[in-house]
Order: structure tokens, then sequence, then C-alpha cells
């Protein structure tokens, strides 16, 4: 005979709560199949030409490009103004 099934609906808070509970690379693993299920952002004209540049820049000259510690502070340093 035929079985049946159970569903349980969660709220966004509970999926949020219940996210939370998973280990460091669990939720790792988890951002990165959400981050993937989202389509990159279109770009402006002006945005693709900046980039274009930022590039060129980059390829010119590598060592021009911050290093993550150095990004990482500008952007905290930034954000405590």
């Amino acid at each position: 005979m035929g079985r049946g099934v159970l569903f349980q609906v969660m709220t966004r808070a509970e999926i949020h709560k219940q996210a939370l509970t998973l280990s460091e690379d669990e939720r790792l693993e988890l951002a990165e199949v959400m981050l993937a299920s989202v389509p990159a952002p279109k770009l402006t004209a002006e945005q693709e030409v900046e980039l274009d540049r930022r590039v060129e820049e980059y390829r010119k000259n590598p060592a021009s490009a911050l290093t993550q510690e150095k990004f990482d502070a500008r952007v905290n340093a930034h954000l405590a103004r």
C-alpha cells in the first residue's frame, strides 16, 4: 500500500537557526552551494570599463595588487569610520 510522506515546513528563521548548528566545514559547503545557485549580477557599462582597466593594470604590474591582509585592513579601516 502507499506510504505517507511527511513534510516539515520551516520558516526562514528556523532554517537560519538550523544552519548555524552545522560545523564550520558544513556551513562553508552550504554557503558555496547557495552562492552557486545565484546568478552573478550584471555589470553596468561603467563597471565593465573599470574592471577591464583594473585587470590591465594588474597584468602590467602584478605587484600593484593588494594582499588579502592589506585588503582586509583597508576594508576594516573604512568600516571603522
